[in-house]
């Protein structure tokens, strides 16, 4: 049993976080959680750790942020946008497979430095070769449609691969027509049926704008 309180394992972990990152060029910020980010030009990467009155700590893998699609994103965002979070943090995609979480009050020192080491490793390793294949859309578009393939969404709790809800529909749009996609008329096919539906009402209006606005501006930049 570990009696370590939140800011004593607060200034643990991050202790060894900046030492590992901060060398590199991450800074970090706090906000609902820690958030360590780095500018890699056009795209931006982004890890976050959540720390529980309880005892435990949340690492949560990498997000990134890619700038030829959020510049088109936040053309959308105004006062009532329905996802404030993403106003303030533009997000693209994200590696959903790989949160970890360590409850320290169980696991004690041992397990909380396991951890640590486990979630740095993954920062160096599988994150930033994660970061490297999907900073290329075709890639991005790709995963989009193994997993419609595979009867999800493309932002499927645990499987999917852009960041948001209903607004990832909309992400999606901007990157097929990015990438040339053949299959972009489908796909907006298919967001049409969706936006008619009570549960895309508030969307609805974003969904609207991007089809008048915003899509018809957008030259490819990748042939697919």
């Amino acid at each position: 049993m570990c009696e370590m309180t939140k800011a004593q394992i607060k200034r643990e972990v991050l202790t060894r976080f900046d030492e590992e990152l901060k060398p590199k060029g991450y800074k970090r910020t706090s906000g609902d959680g820690v958030r360590y980010y780095l500018s890699l030009g056009s795209v931006s990467i982004s890890y976050i750790l959540i720390f529980y009155s309880l005892g435990e700590v949340e690492f949560s893998g990498v997000y990134s942020s890619h700038e030829e699609v959020e510049s088109y994103m936040q053309q959308l965002v105004d006062d009532q946008y329905p996802n404030p979070i993403f106003a303030k943090t533009p997000l693209t995609f994200l590696d959903s497979k790989n949160r970890m979480r360590c409850p320290v009050y169980e696991e004690g020192m041992s397990g909380l430095h396991e951890f640590i080491s486990n979630s740095l490793r993954y920062i160096n390793e599988e994150g930033a070769k994660f970061v490297e294949y999907y900073s290329y859309l075709p890639n991005i578009l790709k995963r989009m449609d193994e997993l419609v393939n595979e009867g999800f969404f493309w932002q499927y709790k645990g499987e999917g691969i852009l960041y948001g809800g209903i607004d990832a529909f909309l992400r999606g749009l901007i990157i097929s027509k990015l990438c040339n996609d053949p299959n972009f008329e489908a796909k907006l096919a298919d967001c049409d049926e969706r936006f008619r539906g009570e549960a895309y009402k508030r969307w609805a209006p974003y969904y609207e704008k991007l089809k008048a606005e915003i899509l018809p501006t957008i030259e490819p930049k990748y042939n697919v």
